[in-house]
């Protein structure tokens, strides 16, 4: 059962909207604190969230569009709030979205070194001085209606957060938005493109791209606001002209407490099925321990056990590789591979999001071995007997809730070193508001729907499988669950004393798997033998041993907001048309000895500046013809990569320049960034370039065959 939409007379004219509601009705929550009140303190100013809106202009009326998209106006305005920006969404989907209107609050809660005091005496809002057109279309067609498109001016002071949008081409009166005290603001960054006007070479179009803060995770102030930005061709600044907001009470009010957890997670605990096919179930950490899991400690040849609640196990310090953790060695060992699913239980992580206006709850699951993985080439399937295979498997999904209004708002779903949102209009349900979570065959990785989805590359038809379907094996965490831990609840919750270790649930064996590979190699086609034997080089690096993972507290989305791959190409038909192209890019490895001219410009993402790290360096040779050059900068990076559209063509550095090594390919970069700075895989292929002003369209770093992104 998918999520219902109904139809609203949102419309004052014409049209009506097709609006999402979850399935089933919001209960009431406990009552306790600022949960779930429409309203949050963020210091010195109140939000509320607005999702009722008007239709200012669809841009199905114009026949260059991709992807096309309708502005609104929000409705509905409580008296008092002041309209930060208008709304911008896919037109095809269900209208889900919201945006925040603020109203000056009476006590301040402000404790930043910015505002405590406020010496200017600055109110918190105020209005724009002027606005700018920054983009209109069909101004003056008979019979297509206009759209204009405007840019506050913010005092001296103050930010905007988001554009105006109208109908028609008189300017704005001042007093329909407000702008934000600078530092009652924070850094914002794009997000998603949502529409692409113009001609198909990008440098000459206009976009549309949905925002999120820089500064996000359980410890983030950065508050979203809902609206967007535009962008007129490759002219993407360092600093963007719009920002979000920041959360700068020392308190967070809308956080649900203990009893509202609860009733959260009973309301909406997904059930996870698991495939019926499945070998290696998952179970609770205790029965793992009970049954002969081994702690081992390096330089020891001999394990010991573990204690049913992991008193034994070491705790703190970080993955140093001097323990791990063991299946037993006896004829106990098959037997705890298979797990126990009437043990198993999901083990709950509730973090604020978002500025403390959502709320993450984040599920675990264990499940003490990882099977094989199945390699698909065409038609024929290939069950690799090691490769991927390794001991105590940790995976995780997160539901993220409106602190407003307590509704659930999209589910993360964890894939591999990766994921993706899934908004709650397009998740399936079992029951009421509880979604449903499909853990693929061995691997146990999230999908939000049943079916095969492929590790690797379409167009060649080869990758990993990852199969995904509904059966008997399934565990319904609404009941079975257990919380771990509530940081900002303080000593509420009890942590578990096997949460605080921190190195590997496995242990690490490089097993030869090029004997593996070579046999399957060998088997295929002439043809198909190149391709294939490429593929197999850019493997996730779990693949060629086994090694277990870290424990959940380990992990950096522990603390940071998840990670996101670019899964759904249609979004970004830039990108779409890069991989359709036959044409890649050449990955030079040969030893450089000599610099050409070059130019060195950083690129200004801003998430680099809040980690307050220092910029990339980049040697932009030259545009759309050669490549990028990008190598470390002071202690930046350790990782360096040059590509090239030209095989013949190679890049020589002095001696002082020479990397400590060459990569074949520009995953272990990526994953580098996506490890270190939690950049999602999006704004990396698609940010990064257009900050460089390179054409996307000659920007290829091996979206499909490396990260899965065609499937």
């Amino acid at each position: 059962m998918r999520g219902s939409c109904r139809i609203t007379n949102a419309i004052a004219e014409s049209s009506s909207l097709q609006t999402f509601s979850l399935p089933a009705p919001i209960p009431q929550w406990p009552r306790g604190q600022g949960f779930a009140s429409g309203l949050v303190n963020l210091g010195e100013i109140e939000v509320s969230k607005i999702n009722k809106f008007e239709l200012i202009w669809r841009s199905s009326f114009m026949p260059d569009t991709k992807n096309a998209v309708a502005f609104y106006r929000p409705l509905g305005v409580p008296d008092g709030f002041h309209i930060l920006g208008h709304y911008c969404q896919p037109s095809d989907k269900p209208l889900h979205g919201f945006v925040l209107v603020a109203r000056e609050v009476e006590t301040c809660m402000s404790q930043t070194a910015d505002d405590i005091c406020n010496q200017d005496n600055l109110p918190p809002l105020k209005n724009p001085l002027d606005f700018k057109l920054v983009w209109n279309q069909n101004a003056g067609r008979m019979g297509m209606p206009g759209v204009y498109i405007w840019l506050p001016e913010p005092p001296e002071g103050y930010n905007a957060l988001g554009y105006l949008v109208t109908n028609k081409p008189d300017r704005p009166l001042l007093d329909e938005m407000c702008c934000v005290r600078s530092g009652l603001t924070d850094k914002c960054q794009t997000y998603r493109k949502i529409l692409t006007v113009g001609s198909r070479n990008p440098e000459f179009s206009f976009q549309v791209w949905s925002l999120r803060p820089c500064d996000r995770g359980m410890l983030g102030k950065g508050v979203f606001v809902g609206t967007f930005f535009c962008s007129n061709g490759l002219n993407m600044r360092n600093e963007l002209p719009v920002a979000c907001l920041k959360n700068v009470n020392p308190v967070l009010q809308a956080m649900p407490n203990l009893q509202q957890i609860h009733a959260l997670i009973n309301h909406y605990g997904p059930t996870v099925f698991f495939h019926p096919e499945e070998t290696y179930l998952p179970s609770s950490v205790d029965w793992f321990f009970k049954n002969g899991a081994m702690l081992y400690t390096k330089g020891v040849s001999k394990g010991e056990g573990i204690h049913a609640s992991g008193s034994n196990l070491p705790t703190g310090g970080s993955n140093d590789g001097m323990f791990w953790i063991d299946l037993p060695s006896d004829d106990r060992r098959e037997f705890v591979k298979r797990g126990d699913l009437k043990s198993a239980r999901l083990y709950v992580h509730v973090k604020a999001a978002l500025g403390g206006t959502f709320t993450d709850i984040a599920m675990w699951v264990f499940c003490p071995f990882n099977g094989p993985a199945t390699l698909k080439i065409g038609i024929k399937n290939i069950t690799l007997s090691k490769i991927g295979e390794h001991v105590g498997d940790w995976e995780h999904f997160t539901l993220r809730i409106c602190n407003f209004s307590g509704e659930l708002y999209s589910i993360y779903f964890s894939q591999h070193s990766g994921g993706e949102w899934v908004d709650a209009y397009d998740l399936d349900y079992i029951k009421g508001n509880r979604a449903i979570v499909y853990s693929s065959k061995c691997g146990h990785a999230s999908y939000p729907r049943p079916g095969t989805c492929i590790q690797g590359s379409g167009k060649l038809g080869i990758g990993i499988r990852n199969d995904a379907s509904r059966s008997n094996l399934c565990v319904d965490s609404s009941i079975h669950y257990e919380l771990i831990a509530a940081e900002y609840l303080e000593n509420e919750v009890t942590e578990p004393e096997w949460l605080q270790f921190m190195r590997e649930w496995g242990p690490k064996i490089v097993y030869g798997t090029k004997t593996e590979l070579d046999k399957v190699i060998n088997a295929l086609p002439r043809l198909l033998k190149y391709p294939v034997r490429n593929f197999f080089n850019k493997f996730p690096v779990e693949l060629y041993g086994e090694e277990g993972p870290t424990g959940p507290k380990e992990k950096n989305n522990w603390i940071q907001d998840e990670r996101c791959f670019c899964s759904r190409l249609a979004q970004f038909p830039e990108i779409q048309e890069t991989i359709d192209k036959p044409l890649k890019i050449t990955l030079i490895d040969r030893t450089i000895t000599e610099l050409p001219e070059s130019i060195e410009k950083p690129i200004g993402l801003n998430f680099l500046e809040m980690a307050g790290l220092r910029r990339f360096a980049v040697k932009q040779l030259s545009v759309c013809s050669c490549g990028l050059y990008v190598y470390k900068h002071e202690t930046m990076m350790e990782d360096i990569q040059f590509t090239s559209h030209d095989p013949s063509f190679s890049l020589n550095l002095p001696e002082t320049h020479k990397p400590p090594q060459f990569l074949d390919s520009n995953q272990r970069l990526v994953q580098n960034i996506l490890d270190n700075f939690q950049l999602d895989l999006e704004t990396i292929t698609i940010q990064v370039p257009l900050i460089l002003d390179v054409n996307p369209l000659h920007v290829d770093i091996a979206l499909e065959e490396n990260f899965n992104v065609g499937n």
